[in-house]
């Protein structure tokens, strides 16, 4: 993951690109964005035609090149789906316990959750609960889930 700064402001904000590379396409997000936060797959407190209206105002197409603050153009593959329109946040937290049904269903947490023709960026916690310190360890993070304390590691 590559962050690109296109312009900042006196007020510290500032405009830029995110360049995720994945396996079959690269995807660049636009920053600001609208990253949708989600509990297992679902945006809390919105409905299904809520979310398609809030989703359909957001909508825009982008080009084919990335460009740096340098002025570099950068080539990106896109996909057919728009990926940096919509955004889903999704804790692994919130699949830890279903993953070999997630293994077995083979479409991917996106399509699973019922947003197959959105991008969804894994994180580790959700931004909806508070984090516990202090469980960590150089093997790999804890999560702990509605079942308790579960150790993610990096080769999982």
């Amino acid at each position: 993951m590559k962050f690109f700064v296109e312009k900042t402001t006196r007020t510290s904000g500032r405009l830029g690109q995110v360049l995720i590379t994945a396996r079959c396409h690269d995807y660049k997000l636009k920053t600001p964005m609208l990253l949708l936060t989600t509990h297992t797959g679902s945006v809390p407190h919105f409905t299904k035609d809520v979310l398609e209206l809030v989703l359909a105002s957001s909508k825009t197409k982008d080009k084919q090149v990335l460009t740096t603050g340098t002025g570099k153009n950068i080539p990106v593959k896109t996909p057919d789906v728009e990926a940096s329109s919509h955004v889903f946040s999704v804790p692994v937290v919130d699949f830890i316990g279903s993953h070999d049904s997630l293994l077995a269903y083979g479409k991917g947490v996106a399509a699973f959750a019922g947003l197959p023709d959105y991008s969804v960026l894994a994180t580790a916690h959700s931004s909806l609960c508070a984090v516990r310190s202090g469980y960590n360890s150089s093997q790999g993070i804890s999560l702990w889930s509605h079942s308790g304390r579960v150790t993610l590691k990096p080769n999982e």
